[in-house]
């Protein structure tokens, strides 16, 4: 698995963790990378069950492993925050997807 979907795997438990009512999370193929931060920034596209669509970026590191929620950066996304605690399809950037 490359560190880019491992990171991604992280990243989506942490949104799951931190909004309501999540159906599906995209991660797009727009990445950049901080040298000095060690941190990879993603933009993501999150569905809720209502069909609502949310767009931000998110920043990935694998020594940010933790299950907790999304701390974010930049703007914080128009979604409900709470914890979804059904199954969510997750489309990772490297055409790979599952529920979770």
């Amino acid at each position: 698995m490359s560190e880019i979907v491992e990171m991604e795997k992280i990243a989506a438990k942490q949104i799951k963790n931190t909004f309501l009512e999540i159906e599906e999370i995209k991660f797009l193929n727009n990445y950049s990378e901080n040298k000095i931060t060690g941190f990879t920034i993603v933009d993501v596209q999150v569905t809720t069950i209502y069909g609502k669509k949310s767009n931000f970026d998110i920043s990935m590191s694998l020594n940010n492993n933790t299950n907790d929620k999304y701390s974010g950066s930049g703007e914080n996304p128009k979604l409900q925050e709470g914890r979804t605690e059904g199954r969510v399809k997750i489309f990772y950037s490297n055409g790979n997807q599952e529920e979770s």
